[in-house]
């Protein structure tokens, strides 16, 4: 197939990014972009490493906001509204707050976040864990 004159990549490729785009799966995206189902897992995982490709993804991610007409603001606001609104379920509370932690990252790689739905949420901190502390 022809390459792409400004993407870089070929006809089979940008259909494996407009169907990733459909679930975020690259094995299913590689399956329905017409490659093998031996090879689609390890198509998709190659695919999402390359740079055209992930440049095509965001192009494509782009035009797809600027279709729905939808900034990042207003998609924070709506789940922070679900977040602190009084009649929304404790889970979806939570969740909404996971998610507003993940994108602020308040959480490092060191912090776990567990939501248990009977027992509340419990952050635990594992900074220095391991490490001897003289206190």
């Amino acid at each position: 197939m022809a390459k792409g004159r400004k993407t870089g990549i070929n006809d089979q490729q940008k259909r494996f990014c407009e169907e990733y785009l459909i679930d975020l799966n690259g094995k299913q995206a590689a399956l329905r972009a017409g490659y093998s189902e031996t090879s689609a897992k390890e198509i998709g995982s190659i695919l999402l490493s390359k740079e055209p490709v992930k440049q095509y993804i965001d192009q494509l991610l782009e035009e797809h906001k600027a279709q729905l007409g939808i900034t990042t603001a207003e998609v924070i606001d709506g789940i922070k509204s679900i977040a602190f609104s009084p009649d929304a379920p404790t889970g979806v509370k939570l969740q909404a707050l996971k998610t507003l932690g993940e994108y602020l990252q308040l959480f490092n790689q060191n912090t776990k976040v567990d939501m248990n739905l009977t027992g509340g949420l419990v952050i635990v901190d594992d900074i220095g864990v391991g490490k001897n502390d003289t206190d």
